[in-house]
């Protein structure tokens, strides 16, 4: 993955209650806005701490989650849940063809081009065998209809994560997501410019 510029780690409590159903007069619960206010409903925040130096986070993050464990957060806080939360934030990165590989493909955790619809014979936009073994692989552009299959790849794993987050809230996921796409968009624009509608000339 991207060794990123680490920005801060907000450490916070996060409760909420259950959301319950409204009745009508006959007893039947009304399912439709239930459904609507579960999807409005978001958490509330207590800030604990805010670190902002990464050696200092990893002495302190563990004795406050070590200490937690002896507190009923959710008799605290009178919610029906309640959890410490850990989040990791990040300076944003100048967008270069290393995002694609590190981050859209994730070269390091064992990148199948096939698992991404790519020929078996792929090679990159200046018909170039990719060096997969080597630095160089990460300055490699690909032709931008494999760009666009691992894209898609990219997407779909997004959106699993924003409909199941896990360590944040789904609202903070989504937010998290759309800046990771959004970047995916602003380098592809970046590397293969413009083009006429339904042109293939990318390549």
């Amino acid at each position: 993955m991207t060794k990123r510029k680490y920005k801060c780690t907000e450490v916070y409590i996060e409760y909420s209650d259950v959301v319950l159903p409204e009745f009508d007069s006959k007893g039947k619960p009304d399912l439709l806005g239930w459904d609507d206010a579960v999807q409005a409903n978001q958490p509330d925040r207590d800030s604990i701490a805010t670190f902002y130096s990464p050696e200092y986070e990893k002495v302190c993050t563990p004795a406050i989650l070590e200490h937690s464990k002896s507190i009923d957060l959710c008799e605290v806080y009178q919610a029906d849940h309640a959890e410490i939360v850990v989040e990791h934030k990040y300076l944003e990165e100048e967008k270069s063809i290393t995002f694609f590989w590190e981050e859209i493909v994730c070269v390091d955790n064992g990148f199948s081009p096939q698992d991404h619809g790519w020929d078996e014979d792929a090679t990159d936009k200046g018909d170039n065998e990719y060096l997969w073994n080597e630095d160089e692989l990460l300055q490699q552009i690909p032709k931008y209809k494999d760009f666009v299959k691992s894209c898609q790849h990219y997407l779909d794993r997004e959106l699993e994560w924003c409909l199941a987050p896990d360590g944040t809230s789904q609202a903070d996921a989504v937010d998290c997501s759309i800046k990771e796409l959004t970047k995916m968009m602003q380098l592809a624009v970046q590397i293969y410019g413009n083009k006429s509608w339904g042109s293939d000339s990318y390549d």
